[in-house]
């Protein structure tokens, strides 16, 4: 944890000051002006390495996915297969929340309650970063077809009886 002392800073008058663990002290103020000007100073220089390290490497990645392409492509096939399996049987364990059939996950949709849909995530569900996925799933329901139809035409108002 940082600790902070109370002192009387040439440039910037009665401030917080840092307390490092070898004993010195830095104006809190003097200190982030340090980093602005040191960034605004060497943001090129970063800039052109970053380009020059991206060039050099560039020929090197396209080399290593020529020769390992296949086993490139495998690793995402059974990613996809993993994630696609993990998510159906998510929505099997889940089963319909209107009527509770769980008998088969390709009959269960995803139905968003709140009309907050960023993106669709059933047929995506597989290729999508797990952390958005999950977010977009806690917005919605598990219902089976049936269900899932019915609670549109509730929502639109076109529902019988």
């Amino acid at each position: 944890m940082t600790e902070y002392i109370e002192r009387e800073c040439k440039k910037h008058g009665l401030t917080r000051f840092y307390v490092f663990p070898s004993g010195g002290v830095r104006c809190v103020e003097c200190n982030a002006e340090r980093r602005r000007k040191y960034y605004q100073e060497n943001r090129e220089k970063a800039r052109e390495y970053s380009r020059k390290y991206n060039q050099e490497n560039q020929e090197y990645y396209r080399k290593y996915y020529q020769e390992n392409r296949e086993k490139k492509r495998k690793y995402y096939q059974e990613r996809y297969h993993r994630r696609y399996l993990w998510f159906n049987a998510w929505k099997t364990n889940k089963g319909c929340s209107v009527c509770g059939y769980n008998k088969y996950s390709g009959s269960l949709d995803m139905h968003h309650v709140d009309n907050n849909k960023e993106v669709g995530i059933g047929g995506a569900a597989s290729c999508m970063a797990f952390k958005r996925r999950w977010n977009e799933m806690k917005k919605c329901i598990v219902s089976c077809k049936n269900c899932h139809y019915e609670l549109h035409a509730k929502e639109r108002g076109t529902a019988n009886g």
